[in-house]
């Protein structure tokens, strides 16, 4: 598994949201690491108790990862993670918002944020202007 369909697992997993999962990763490094890690490890973490840690240490049993690349795959959308180079520039977080998770989609970025969905258009499409 690379760190791309991790992170889907991740954002599948009941109970674990955007910002657990920034803890998370700010902890682990990548987002494969923290689905390896012990429940004792996770819990480490600020605001992963005995439940969260349950719930990733068995992502496995409540997670449907094929079918949701499968879907990802055939709605023609691509998973672009912040560390990417291909990220764009002006999405990037700056210290007034907090960007977590992002789908490319026909020309457009949608950013999932602590305000909600925010659609930027990606390099080349039009005008870099943020809403």
């Amino acid at each position: 598994m690379d760190c791309r369909e991790a992170f889907v697992a991740l954002n599948m997993i009941d109970g674990l949201g955007p910002v657990r999962v920034r803890q998370l990763l700010e902890r682990f490094g990548d987002s494969t690491a923290i689905l390896r890690a012990s429940r004792s490890e996770l819990q480490q973490v600020h605001g992963i108790g005995p439940e969260i840690s349950e719930a990733i240490a068995h992502w496995e049993k409540t997670v449907d990862l094929s079918g949701e690349l499968k879907r990802i795959e055939q709605s023609g959308c691509h998973i672009v993670l912040q560390s990417d180079e291909n990220y764009p520039p002006l999405l990037r977080p700056t210290n007034n918002s907090q960007q977590l998770n992002s789908l490319d989609f026909q020309g457009f970025t949608d950013v999932l944020t602590g305000q909600g969905v925010k659609r930027y258009p990606n390099e080349g499409t039009t005008s870099h202007r943020r809403p």
